[in-house]
């Protein structure tokens, strides 16, 4: 899981990393992230048998190599995203503001709100437009995430 990005706006709420852990019992999760992320200690109290904290701890090559050893990877738009795409991992792409760098890899699959709204940032940062912040991120759910997980991992 590589839950964080340079801007806020282009994150997934903490919860629902949450959630997606607890619903995906049958995996184990390795969190990947910066030296100023600090959401890999509360994930990894969610499931702590399940979950490796590696947040600050690598660099990119390893946080590269570790992506490519993985099953798969669930990602905001960020640096880990497209090591996943480019290496062809089975990855989830969670894609709200930003204007571009979407992925292109067979392997990755997006989930998005389509909003009339979206791009509403270059590259994730400014303002959000919508009365309920982050309404992009926000409304992709758990559940949705996880059905996704399960489809391309054919339930490893």
């Amino acid at each position: 899981l590589a839950p964080g990005a340079a801007w806020p706006m282009k994150t997934w709420p903490i919860e629902n990393w949450g959630q997606l852990i607890i619903s995906l019992k049958k995996f184990n999760f390795v969190i990947l992230g910066g030296p100023d992320d600090s959401f890999g200690s509360k994930l990894k109290l969610m499931a702590p048998n399940r979950v490796s904290d590696l947040t600050g701890k690598l660099n990119w090559s390893e946080t590269a190599f570790i992506i490519q050893k993985s099953k798969a990877t669930i990602s905001a738009d960020t640096g880990s995203l497209h090591f996943a795409d480019i290496q062809g991992v089975k990855t989830i792409a969670l894609m709200g503001p930003t204007a571009f760098g979407q992925p292109g890899g067979r392997n990755t699959s997006v989930l998005e709100i389509p909003m009339n709204c979206r791009p509403c940032t270059k590259d994730g940062r400014g303002k959000c437009s919508q009365q309920i912040y982050q309404k992009c991120m926000i409304e992709i759910t758990p559940a949705s995430v996880a059905n996704k997980v399960l489809e391309i991992t054919h339930d490893i």
